[in-house]
């Protein structure tokens, strides 16, 4: 055992409230994160469980319980590497069935199972809960994991242990008084927005219910455009995407969006550690139709500019009366943005594919919008509340989020209210009805 602490360390902030809302609410498994590597070629299934070991020794968060006396982490042994042969057609139900198991108050917040399925194809899922593990944590054990199995396969050197991460700062009570005066005239209770599809079924939305994914990837010169248009506006690509999520809201006709954001809490240049360095927050806008796509961006950018200043305080410290929940908004939307796009290197001979957008079959609110942004591709998520939706309205959603952000990236200067919105198929089969109406 390497422990990350001789005795139970109490929770930050972030983590403090996650844990009261998992004692409040039934949560199921809207706090699990998941990670799936495939691969295909001589795998050692043998040499992966000893450098799954090794790594998560070498990073001692990933082998924390929570402390039984209270709110804490205390230290435990790793998880050994759990090895099943599967048939291929039964690997999805595993996959759930693996991915939605709640994690027993004497476990480690961390489990990973390899799947065999043929001799040189592999599946390696990774599920872990979010008081020690965030997005950037997952890029963090994929090349820990990859360098860990070089060593062992002697394909390479041996990582240098992680040691215990760091705890952060403190959060200051001029820091919470600060947040409590920004939030003063901002913060707002949001009731489910007008999105198509939705049924009545969205009671309470902002807790945990039963949820399903569709996504998407766009890569080539789609996203050299995205990155050529986000420099020419003088934006990032988080906050042009983030423009044009909320340009969708208000074409849904939601005249003052609210989206519940993920936002880091790593300090910049200090070494990158694994653990939960996040906290949501809430953004507000207030679109106009007449309003350009490029002045909204550079709008949005000023708010989130203002957010980042309090993205160190949990909302619920700086706004009295905020009840446990599983997202401070119906809507929500993480971004990462992945530095490589470079497969995974496990060592030759082994094609590794990461599945970066896993989801746990639990939605937190009523729709959330995971995006991963890398060197050269975009890869989204919806992830939904399933009773919430007719069957066909997610995938709808991301078809007129993409048409919007195409005529977005096309034309910047084009007001909010002329941007496309319908793909071409939908707007030709809505002509078509309208016409066919007309005629009877």
């Amino acid at each position: 055992m390497t422990p990350s602490f001789a005795s139970p360390a109490p929770l930050d902030p972030a983590q403090h409230g996650l844990w009261v809302t998992e004692r409040t609410l039934d949560t199921g498994s809207a706090y699990h994160l998941g990670l799936a590597l495939h691969f295909r070629g001589p795998l050692d299934p043998a040499a992966l469980a000893v450098a799954w070991a090794d790594h998560v020794r070498a990073t001692p968060v990933l082998a924390a319980r929570t402390d039984p006396a209270g709110p804490g982490l205390v230290p435990g042994e790793a998880p050994p590497l759990r090895q099943v042969t599967a048939a291929p057609d039964d690997l999805g139900k595993l996959r759930d069935e693996e991915t939605a198991a709640r994690f027993g108050p004497d476990e480690a917040l961390i489990r990973a199972t390899l799947f065999t399925t043929a001799p040189d194809h592999h599946l390696l899922l990774v599920v872990a809960h979010h008081l020690v593990f965030d997005g950037e944590s997952k890029d963090l054990l994929v090349t820990g994991l990859a360098q860990a199995y070089r060593a062992v396969t002697g394909e390479g050197r041996p990582p240098s242990s992680a040691g215990a991460s760091a705890p952060p700062p403190p959060v200051s009570e001029t820091a919470v008084k600060d947040a409590a005066r920004f939030w003063a005239d901002r913060w707002r209770d949001s009731p489910a927005p007008a999105l198509p599809g939705l049924t009545a079924h969205h009671a309470d939305p902002v807790t945990p219910a039963p949820g399903s994914a569709c996504g998407f990837r766009r890569d080539g010169e789609w996203h050299a455009r995205l990155v050529t248009t986000a420099a020419t506006l003088g934006v990032t690509r988080f906050e042009l995407l983030t423009a044009a999520w909320h340009t969708l809201l208000l074409r849904y006709g939601n005249t003052a969006p609210a989206t519940a954001i993920e936002l880091s809490t790593r300090v910049p240049g200090a070494p990158r550690q694994t653990g939960l360095h996040v906290n949501e927050l809430p953004l507000f806008t207030h679109p106009r139709p007449d309003l350009t796509f490029a002045d909204f961006a550079h709008e949005v950018r000023a708010e989130l500019r203002a957010l980042y200043a309090h993205r160190t305080v949990p909302l619920s410290r700086a706004v009295r009366g905020l009840t446990p929940r599983t997202a401070l908004c119906p809507v929500s939307l993480s971004y990462r943005r992945r530095d490589t796009s470079r497969p995974a290197d496990f060592g030759p001979g082994l094609d590794v594919r990461t599945e970066w957008t896993g989801f746990a079959r639990t939605a937190r609110n009523i729709a959330h919008l995971q995006l991963v942004d890398g060197p050269d591709s975009l890869e989204g998520s919806l992830q939904y509340r399933t009773a919430a939706f007719e069957s066909e309205a997610p995938a709808c959603v991301l078809d007129h989020f993409l048409t919007l952000l195409d005529g977005a990236l096309a034309a910047p200067d084009t007001a909010l209210g002329l941007l496309p919105v319908l793909p071409p198929r939908e707007r030709a089969t809505l002509v078509a009805d309208t016409t066919r109406l007309i005629h009877i």
